[in-house]
């Protein structure tokens, strides 16, 4: 099976007229990978690669149209890539910490992996050897769950490996809360700083879910997963 492919964009630059953004992928024909490439527009048209990203969406989609089921966790992330990490349905953050995500620890632990090859317990097991602190093992936990619910929508898997047995469910979610939320609040415009740490006040134990579902929805960076991102 072809893999999903993203393509390559880029500005080629002209001495006697605009620039212009070309779009470069490959076909394989007769089993000989061939590279091709076609010229979306200039930069008069497309003055900044966000519009040169939107025009280039139907040929994006038209090179993956005969690409069939993703057998490994490397495609199916590049199928999610195509279809929901782009600009038009996410936010930049969103796509810039899927991206790394994706990169540094994703992908090279489960990218060559078959879909249905991926074990609960191997992922627990996985998230609980990173040295990473408990709200970063949460937001990377909520990324994979995402990536394999996709997988769900679209048939290809009946069930989400990423998520934890009911007895387990909400480890990494309360150690998040109660561990990251000194970090939380420093980085976080809202303003939690006059709050204790959750060792006695109830507004403490109000308030972090609320912390945790701003990790995982992207509204708190986190610097541990991305600083030091190539």
């Amino acid at each position: 099976m072809s893999k999903f492919q993203q393509g390559s964009l880029f500005r080629l630059e002209r001495r006697s007229c605009p620039d212009v953004w070309v779009f470069r992928w490959y076909e394989n024909i007769s089993g000989k990978r061939t590279y091709k490439k076609r010229i979306i527009g200039s930069t008069v048209d497309l003055r900044n690669r966000r519009d040169a990203e939107k025009a280039v969406t139907s040929l994006r989609s038209s090179i993956n149209a005969d690409v069939g089921t993703p057998k490994s966790i490397g495609d199916l992330a590049a199928h999610y890539r195509l279809h929901e990490l782009t600009k038009e349905r996410k936010a930049f953050s969103t796509i810039e910490n899927h991206r790394v995500l994706f990169k540094r620890y994703i992908e090279p632990r489960w990218g060559d992996y078959q879909l249905s090859a991926v074990r609960t317990m191997e992922v627990e097991e996985w998230l609980h050897s990173l040295a990473l602190a408990p709200s970063s093992k949460a937001k990377l936990k909520c990324t994979l769950s995402t990536l394999n619910n996709h997988a769900i929508r679209y048939k290809w898997l009946t069930f989400n490996p990423s998520e934890t047995t009911p007895g387990r469910a909400g480890g990494f979610i309360r150690s998040a809360a109660q561990s990251g939320l000194g970090e939380v609040a420093n980085a976080s415009p809202i303003g939690l700083g006059h709050l204790d740490g959750g060792r006695s006040s109830p507004h403490v134990q109000l308030i972090q879910p609320f912390v945790f579902l701003l990790l995982v929805a992207d509204v708190v960076p986190d610097r541990d997963l991305i600083a030091t991102d190539g």
